[in-house]
């Protein structure tokens, strides 16, 4: 068994939250959902990017538990992935994961 194992086992280390995964909810809200709902309160607009189009949303909503909805004033439909850059302390940085369409 790694070490890896077995600090996790033994409940060592530092825990980040991240994000479990991304879905486009309509053409200019992107959703998305994290393994927990801490630190998701300190998250910021700027904090996000999109790419192809370097898009950052407008506003984020908390849609319940560990969910967020980023809302865009651009259509969002062609992009693939969105990427976080933030300072919240408990949510790991940086991330980039691919938006289901």
């Amino acid at each position: 068994m790694g070490r890896w194992s077995q600090a996790h086992r033994s409940g060592g280390g530092i825990s980040l939250n991240f994000i479990v995964y991304a879905n486009e909810v309509t053409i200019n809200v992107i959703e998305l959902n994290y393994l927990t709902a801490n630190g998701l309160s300190a998250l910021a607009t700027t904090d996000f990017t999109t790419s192809p189009g370097g898009f950052q949303p407008d506003s984020i909503l908390d849609s319940g538990g560990a969910a967020q909805e980023l809302t865009f004033s651009e259509d969002i439909d062609s992009e693939t992935s969105i990427t976080y850059a933030g300072n919240a302390p408990s949510v790991l940085s940086p991330q980039t994961f691919p938006v289901g369409h």
